[in-house]
């Protein structure tokens, strides 16, 4: 099936599939960029017979997708608040599962049915209609008090180069993730990142004893405040511990701030800029 009699170029569409790969080149061996969940919006640019050069709405992230990955575009009106869910056939646990959906991503709600929400979204140019838990969604313009809490919820999950879901995650990706949540626009890389917010804390090792730099950590650094390094980014749950998708646990993982900063000295990454966002 393809979009006939649709315009791809400069059209704007919704991300159909559970996961959409955005590569650099149009081939399913190219560097992974990053993840378009479900019920993202694309702009195409480019089309071709299988592949389109996109725009993602929300960051300007771009890159090619496959085009089995694009539908009809449809308003959302809730978004999976639950690290995954299923969405089934029919409104019974015990119907077939038609695929799983990660936290955040958007869907179009058409009814309610008791413990069930109706579930309409195109693939291609085909309308599907399918369930998933009413639990299990909360309206789209629902923020969390409390940020952080999105980032806990990921503890655990395996660490992937590009990833932004919960079968795999980056740590730009994990923080894009909570704020795209809060519908608050964040860009998808470290570098882009760390130039927004107010500077608390710039420190260079070679400077500064451990110790010294401890203390200094605890006074200023409160929960939510963003944590970088060249290339990586973490998250202070307080004074003491933050948490980070990362390569080392290849999971998101809680820990110290000390045993974090000595160990990424020693790879190499001396420099630690805390900024504080206003959420």
């Amino acid at each position: 099936m393809c979009l006939k009699g649709y315009k791809l170029k400069n059209k704007i569409f919704s991300i159909s599939k559970p996961l959409a790969p955005l590569r650099k080149f149009n081939t399913l061996t190219s560097e992974l960029e990053t993840e378009c969940i479900f019920g993202e919006k694309v702009v195409v640019e480019k089309n071709e017979p299988r592949w389109v050069y996109c725009k993602l709405l929300k960051d300007g992230y771009e890159g090619w997708i496959k085009k089995s990955s694009l539908g009809i575009s449809t308003d959302p009106n809730y978004k999976v608040n639950t690290i995954k869910t299923i969405m089934f056939d029919e409104p019974n646990m015990k119907s077939n599962p038609f695929f799983s959906l990660t936290f955040g991503a958007e869907v179009f709600v058409k009814f309610f049915y008791g413990d069930w929400a109706e579930i309409h979204f195109y693939n291609l140019n085909k309308k599907f209609k399918k369930f998933i838990p009413k639990d299990h969604l909360i309206c789209i313009t629902k923020k969390r008090k409390d940020w952080v809490k999105i980032i806990e919820k990921f503890s655990g999950t395996p660490y992937k180069w590009g990833g932004k879901s919960s079968d795999g995650i980056d740590c730009s990706g994990l923080i894009q993730t909570a704020f795209h949540f809060q519908s608050n626009f964040f860009p998808r890389n470290t570098i882009q990142q760390e130039k927004l917010g107010k500077k608390i804390l710039q420190h260079k090792k070679n400077t500064i004893e451990l110790k010294k730099f401890y203390k200094k950590y605890q006074n200023v650094t409160r929960r939510g405040d963003l944590l970088f390094w060249s290339g990586h980014v973490a998250v202070a749950l307080n004074n003491k511990d933050i948490i980070h998708a990362n390569a080392f646990h290849m999971c998101t993982q809680k820990e110290n701030i000390c045993k974090t900063y000595e160990r990424l000295f020693n790879q190499g990454y001396n420099v630690l800029i805390i900024k504080r966002l206003n959420n």
